[in-house]
């Protein structure tokens, strides 16, 4: 449920507001909201389709001026208070079970 952009789709209320709610980013297109659908810079960014695993922390031009600016906005703007880039170290430096409180998965 971590966006590309390290955004944790599990807590969006696009997704949460829809019955059943969307698997997040990494699925297709179906019963998205529309800007994760057809809008998101990110989802379609050329570059970010060229890394191995597709996450933006792998990105030669990471943190791009776009990724600032949603760090800025979800962790001023929203109440949850978001942080993209956060997520995305942890998941690095933990692991995703780990980071997802699975750490006995396998």
């Amino acid at each position: 449920m971590i966006a590309p952009c390290g955004l944790d789709c599990s807590v969006c209320i696009a997704r949460l507001g829809k019955n059943p709610p969307y698997p997040g980013c990494w699925s297709d297109g179906e019963g998205k909201p529309e800007h994760c659908a057809r809008l998101c810079k990110i989802a379609f960014y050329e570059h970010r389709r060229n890394l191995d695993d597709g996450y933006c922390d792998k990105c030669r031009h990471y943190p791009c001026g776009h990724i600032l600016g949603m760090e800025e906005k979800y962790q001023h703007e929203y109440p949850m208070k978001e942080s993209l880039m956060n997520n995305l170290s942890e998941m690095r430096r933990l692991g995703m079970d780990v980071f997802w409180g699975n750490e006995n998965a396998k």
